[in-house]
C-alpha cells in the first residue's frame, strides 16, 4: 500500500505443485516397474511486510 492508514503495508503469496513421481532412479524392477514412488503436493508461502518510517 502506498498511501492510508496501511501505507508501507505488503503481503506475498506463493504456490508450487509438485506431481507424483519416481522416488529414486534406482528403485526400478527388471520389468520396468516403479518401486518408488513419491506422492503429489502443493507448497503455499505467504508473507506480511511492514515499513515504517523512523
Amino acid at each position: 500500500m502506498q498511501d492510508g492508514p496501511f501505507a508501507g503495508l505488503g503481503a506475498t503469496l506463493g504456490i508450487t505443485y509438485n506431481s507424483k513421481r519416481n522416488g529414486n532412479i534406482y528403485s526400478v524392477n527388471s520389468d520396468g516397474s516403479v518401486l518408488l514412488w513419491l506422492p503429489a503436493y502443493t507448497l503455499v508461502d505467504a508473507g506480511v511486510s511492514c515499513r515504517r518510517e523512523g
